[in-house]
Order: C-alpha cells, then sequence, then structure tokens
C-alpha cells in the first residue's frame, strides 16, 4: 500500500507537535537560532525561520528553528530629563559656584518633544558552517540494496538589518539576505548562491500599514506567499480593517534535496533563486482581506487570493480566519480555504484550547488538508494525485510546580485516496481511507540556580496499517558556572514494528557548547548515529552571531 508515504508524512506531522512541546529553560540564551542550533539545544522553543533560509541537515532536533523576520529590541539609550525637574535660579547656581568652584556645570534640564525621532537602527550577522557525511541506503529490489555516500559542507552567511524612524515616527526599513558556499558536495544547486528574503519600506501610522518592496505575506489565504510587490492595510476606529496586496510572484528558492533527484542537464536559470523572472510575464497575484479585531477578544476575516502563471489562472483561493478569547479560561483559533477552481476544501484548521485552572490545560485540535490542491493547477501532478488526510486530537499539559512540567496527547490521522483497481478491461477506481495515530507523552524538569538547566524525556508511538514506530528521546542541558554558558545532550532512538533495509532500529546521539548574551551568541555540536535509511551518519554546526543596536535621537522645535 502506502506505509512509507504515509509514515513519512506521520513523522513531518509528529515533529511539528513535538517543537510545540518544547519547554525551555528560563535563562536558556536569546532563542534565534539556526536550524542547526537544534542540534544540540533541546530545552529552547525557536521562532519563525526566515522564509527563504536556506534547508540544512539539522543535526538532532526534529523541528527546525527558523529567526524572527526583525531583530529583538534593545533598551533605548536615548534619555531625557523628566517633566518635574525645576532649573535653580541664577543667584542660587551662582551661590554654589562661589562655595564648591570644583564641581561639575550645572546640568540643563531638557523636555522631551513629542515630535522628535529617535532613529534606531539594529541588526544581525549570522555566520554557520556545517558538515554532514552520510551512506544513504536504498533497496534496488531482488534482495540487493545500493549505497550512496553524500559529503555536505555548506556556509552560509545571513544578514538582517533594520531602521526604524527614518524621517518620520512610522517609516521603517527592512532587509535580509543571504549567501551561501558548498566546500564539499554540491548542497545548492551551484557552488555559491545568495538569495534575497526580504527587502521592503514600512510606514505604520494614522491606522495604516504600507509595505513596498520584497516581503512575505502572512494574511488569510496567503500562506507566507512572497511578492514583490506592495501590502496596504488599514483598520477603522470602529474595529473595521481592509486589506489589499498585489506584485509579481517571486519564485522561493528550493531545497537543496530536491536538486539532488534533477536530471543533471536541467541548469540553475530553471528553477529561480528567489528573484522575480521578469522575462516570464504573467506571472502575479492580487487579492485582499476584510477584518474585524478587537485587542485581545477576537479577530475575524474574509480574504480572497488570485494567482497567475505565465498569464493562465494558476489559484484562485477564498477563506475565512477566527481567532477568539472571549473568557479567561478558553480560547479558539481556526481557518479554513477553498479552492475555488476545483471548488474543493484545500485546508481546514480548529483548535479549542481551556484553562480550567493555572496550572492545567487542555486542548483539541482538528485538521484537514488536501495536498493536491497546493500544487500549481498547471502542474500534471495535480492531476493525478487524489489524496486528502485529516487529523483529530488533544492534549493535556500540566505544570504541577514552577520547575516540573508533564505533557500527554493522542492523535488519529485518516488518509484517503483513490486507488486504480482497473481489470484490463474497465478503469476502475475505489475510494480507499488508510488510519494512522500518534500517541505522545512527555516530561521535564528544571534544575540548579534560577532553574537554568534542563533534564526532560520523551515517548512517541507513529503507528499505521502496515508499520508502526516507538521514538524515545533524553535530553539535558547543564549549566557550566559562567552566565549563559551552557553544555547540552541528546539521544534519540528509534525501534521500527517491521524491519527496512534489513533493520528494524535507529539512533542518533548528540553533544553541544552553547554561549549567548545580548550581543554575541557562539556555539558547535556533534552528533552521530544511523537508521534504516542510512548506514551511518554525522552531522556537526558552527555557529558565530553579532547583534547590534545604535539609537540616537533627531531634536525636532517643539
Amino acid at each position: 500500500m502506502k506505509w512509507f508515504s504515509i509514515t513519512a508524512i506521520m513523522i513531518l506531522t509528529a515533529s511539528n507537535v513535538w517543537a510545540q512541546e518544547e519547554v525551555a529553560a528560563e535563562e536558556a540564551a536569546p532563542d534565534d537560532k539556526a536550524p542547526g542550533d537544534a542540534a544540540a539545544e533541546p530545552a529552547e522553543e525557536g521562532t519563525d525561520a526566515p522564509p527563504a533560509q536556506p534547508d540544512t541537515e539539522e543535526a538532532a532536533e526534529p523541528a527546525g528553528e527558523e529567526a524572527s523576520e526583525e531583530p529583538a529590541a534593545q533598551p533605548e539609550t536615548a534619555a531625557v530629563a523628566e517633566e518635574g525637574d525645576v532649573e535653580e535660579s541664577s543667584a542660587e547656581a551662582s551661590a554654589k559656584e562661589e562655595v564648591d568652584p570644583a564641581s561639575d556645570p550645572p546640568v540643563v534640564s531638557v523636555v522631551a518633544n513629542p515630535d522628535d525621532l529617535n532613529t534606531r537602527i539594529s541588526g544581525r550577522s549570522r555566520s554557520e558552517l556545517f558538515m554532514s557525511q552520510k551512506s544513504r541506503v536504498r533497496h534496488l529490489g531482488g534482495g540487493r540494496y545500493g549505497v550512496r555516500s553524500d559529503n555536505v559542507f555548506p556556509f552560509y552567511e545571513t544578514i538582517e538589518l533594520r531602521a526604524d524612524e527614518i524621517g518620520h515616527k512610522g517609516l521603517s526599513i527592512h532587509f535580509q539576505g543571504w549567501a551561501g558556499l558548498d566546500l564539499a558536495d554540491v548542497y545548492f544547486d551551484q557552488r555559491v548562491v545568495a538569495d534575497p528574503t526580504y527587502l521592503y519600506l514600512q510606514f505604520r501610522d494614522y491606522g495604516a500599514d504600507i509595505k513596498i518592496g520584497r516581503q512575505a505575506i502572512y494574511s488569510g489565504t496567503t500562506q507566507g506567499l512572497t511578492l514583490d510587490g506592495i501590502y496596504a492595510s488599514y483598520e477603522s476606529p470602529i474595529h473595521l480593517g481592509i486589506e489589499a496586496l498585489g506584485g509579481l510572484v517571486v519564485s522561493p528558492y528550493r531545497g537543496p534535496e530536491w536538486y539532488r533527484e534533477q536530471p543533471a542537464d536541467l541548469g540553475y536559470d530553471d528553477f529561480g533563486a528567489g528573484f522575480s523572472d521578469w522575462e516570464r510575464e504573467g506571472d502575479y497575484a492580487v487579492g485582499g482581506r476584510l477584518f474585524y479585531r478587537m485587542s485581545g477578544k477576537v479577530s475575524a476575516g474574509a480574504s480572497i487570493l488570485h494567482v497567475t502563471e505565465l498569464d493562465e489562472v494558476d489559484r484562485q483561493l477564498f477563506g475565512v480566519d477566527l481567532d477568539m478569547t472571549p473568557l479567561k479560561w478558553f480560547g479558539a483559533t481556526g481557518n479554513a480555504t477553498m479552492d475555488l477552481l476545483s471548488t474543493r476544501l484545500r485546508e481546514a484548521n480548529l483548535a479549542l484550547d481551556f484553562y480550567p485552572i493555572d496550572v492545567l490545560t487542555l486542548s483539541a485540535e482538528y485538521r484537514h488538508a488536501d495536498p493536491t490542491l497546493y500544487l500549481s493547477h498547471m502542474s500534471i501532478f495535480s492531476v493525478f494525485s487524489m489524496e486528502e488526510y485529516d487529523s483529530v486530537g488533544g492534549m493535556v499539559r500540566l505544570k504541577p510546580l514552577d520547575w516540573l512540567g508533564m505533557h500527554a496527547g493522542y492523535h488519529q490521522h485518516f488518509y484517503s485516496y483513490i486507488e486504480d483497481v482497473s481489470d484490463g478491461v474497465d478503469v476502475l477506481y475505489e475510494d480507499e481511507i488508510e488510519l494512522g495515530y500518534e500517541v505522545h507523552a512527555g516530561i521535564s524538569a528544571n534544575f540548579g540556580v534560577q532553574q537554568a538547566g534542563l533534564v526532560l524525556f520523551d515517548y512517541r508511538r507513529l503507528g499505521g496499517d502496515e508499520q508502526g514506530i516507538n521514538q524515545l528521546r533524553l535530553g539535558t542541558m547543564i549549566p557550566l558556572g559562567m552566565p549563559q554558558l551552557r553544555a547540552s545532550a541528546n539521544v534519540y532512538l528509534d525501534f521500527y514494528d517491521k524491519e527496512v533495509n534489513e533493520t528494524d532500529v535507529g539512533f542518533l546521539g548528540d553533544l553541544g557548547l552553547f554561549y549567548g548574551n545580548e550581543t554575541i551568541e557562539a556555539g558547535g555540536s556533534m552528533a552521530a548515529g544511523a537508521n534504516p535509511y542510512a548506514q551511518h551518519e554525522v552531522r556537526g554546526m558552527v555557529k558565530f552571531n553579532y547583534n547590534f543596536d545604535v539609537s540616537f535621537v533627531e531634536r525636532r522645535q517643539p
């Protein structure tokens, strides 16, 4: 049947859930980490990766961590005198000077002007070097197996810059870009690559938010669509608002594993590397959204998106979304997207959260996805693919003590597809449904000064009609005396119900050392293991991040 593809989908789904269950140490380093950082840090939850960050082979953590689009805010350095300051009279000042001629000159109070510009320039430089040596195992049929060795040694540099209050309080500039260099096997599609992730000018004032330039848009049905264009929104005083977007569609940089399987005669220009192809007229997108938003209570909207490729309609989507917290102990989020060309439901999500007491959280979740509707309607694969995925489940999180946390959950998965059962005379198809499930539970505990240390244990069971996997994880993070220096370790064990490539066990272990403060983050990790798909693999990572923040005040006349 389809147990192999189903197991892959379940593992990916499990990785996302696993990442959500991580409990961060309270005094851990800043959480903007590169994908490889997760190799050795079990304790920290990640933030969203830049949209165009290159795919990397993570050393140990099941879920990649994405850096936030914008650098973390730093405390402003500009100081102004308090309004209550009262200047001394000239006579009093003269008397003081006579009594103490060596004293400092009198301080003149400056009253802050609301129109003063507190211009701030901030950014981050991330330098990362990864290493992976893997011997992949493939079943060639007839009891024969093939082994292919990969030696991947990519280096990449990411630069983030942001400038706020440039000539106007609501005006800012945002940039992120990265460059990659292959030092061993070609990990990207060529030895050196570069990609601007985003570059846009933003204006926010009077209830309006306008962005012009390259940007990834997360609103309604867009789901991270990257455009060279414009996005604008306006929210009225009565909480009703409107959003609009339009521009050229940017082809995102595709992952390195995708390139590995392509014919050798396909060149770099066939795929695009994050730049708009100005010669391909007709690749554009337009869309809009109407919404109602009351801060802290409810946000609801309806949106539409129209995307073309070579002047042919590629996608037409209509969606609704809801995020509400009507009661202190209850919250709900959900969204649904309809493909108007096929009149089928593309995606639907619903999550309900209950907080009966402070230490207990109960969650219920439902998800529906039709993978074929994520493909371009111009793709031949959209014609021959007929699969749907549904999942329902829940989770319980308990934190009885400040230093102790526990969680447990269950999800049932349904995979629906159409199978060809033609008998050689008639073309026949049958609807098939395969079942899968996921059980997960774990416990974590903080220890040490300010509870900066962490130890955790997780268990997960992924089951299907023809295969099942039991996964165990034991991890720890240990402070090493001096502030912000810590070591981490993880052990992962996988036990398969049935043999794959003549083995049913996989394992991976890693060690890491990390240091971080508001300005500098540095560290490295090494991991080694084997699984049914790789006879052996060794992974490593070294990183160095530098954060900066400069502020200065431009005085305006009152």
